[in-house]
Order: structure tokens, then sequence, then C-alpha cells
């Protein structure tokens, strides 16, 4: 899974790694617009965000990575054509833990209308 992920050694150093997939045969079945890409990716994005929050909560660490070729991560774990893989969730006991990163100011990132 490593050298499907770019060779990020932290993948391979994780206890579980979360692979999220789309189900091309939904995505057909439900896109209105912009083709099946539109909603299977926010639907994945949405599911990896709840998984993500919910290991934080449980005192996991995770990272997000879409870094990686998605024809390795099939091969690797044999997938279905139908299946998409959208993005890795590596899991385990953080080894540190960073302080906060300041965050932007709402002014900064929303604009009211």
């Amino acid at each position: 899974m490593v050298e499907a992920a770019a060779g990020q050694v932290f993948v391979g150093g994780a206890s579980i790694v979360i692979v999220v997939c789309a189900d091309l045969r939904l995505a057909k079945t439900h896109s209105t617009r912009n083709g099946e890409d539109f909603f299977m990716l926010q639907d994945t994005a949405i599911a990896t965000t709840q998984m993500w929050l919910a290991l934080t909560e449980m005192g996991l660490g995770a990272c997000w990575v879409g870094a990686f070729n998605e024809e390795e991560v099939k091969k690797v774990l044999s997938l279905e054509d139908y299946l998409r893989p959208v993005a890795l969730l590596p899991v385990g006991y953080p080894a540190e833990e960073p302080s906060p990163k300041p965050r932007r100011n709402l002014k900064e990132v929303s604009k009211v209308i």
C-alpha cells in the first residue's frame, strides 16, 4: 500500500488503513449534474470526514491521504471494477500531540451577501 500511496511511509506504519470507495453503480443512478463524479466525491468526502472525526474522538490519529494511484490500490485490495478508491485513511495511535494550527478568520473565508 505504501507504493500505491506514492511512497508515503506512514501509510505502512498505520495499524489499519481505511480505504474509502465510491460505488460507481450507485453514482451513475444518483447523479443529476456534472457526471457521476459530482455526488460521488461529495458523499465520500463527508463519509471520510465523519470517520476522521469519530476516530479523533476515540483518541486515535488519522491522516487523510489523497495522493495515491487508484489502479494500484484496486490491485492491492482486489477491488471490483465498480469500486473507485477516493481516499485512504491510515489509523493508529498518534506518536505526538501537536499544537492546534491557527485558524483563519471567518471574514477571510466567507462573504455575506
